[in-house]
């Protein structure tokens, strides 16, 4: 490679390193190097649990979620009913 042709490489590798860094301070990280170290962090955690552990408590998450939306459901349901029936509302 002679000069121009490596000044060119670098100049290439700093645009893409540019516009990493861009689209990753977008998405909430300060820079290429942050992204970096909290996906090593995380991979270290993950390590940690094993993915049946994750997997079986996103179900409860869910399961969990889901009554609480039928509660919320229901509880809407009854405020309706009392708001169409006042006389209800001294009992």
């Amino acid at each position: 490679m002679d000069d121009a042709e490596i000044k060119k490489e670098a100049d290439d590798l700093l645009r893409i390193w540019g516009e990493i860094g861009r689209r990753v301070g977008h998405s909430g990280f300060r820079s290429v190097e942050d992204l970096i170290s909290q996906h090593g962090q995380v991979r270290v955690a993950t390590e940690q649990v094993a993915k049946e552990e994750i997997d079986a408590g996103l179900l409860r998450v869910h399961g969990l979620l889901g009554r609480l939306r039928a509660m919320r459901r229901e509880m809407t349901d009854l405020l309706d009913l009392k708001e169409k029936l006042p006389q209800l509302g001294d009992i």
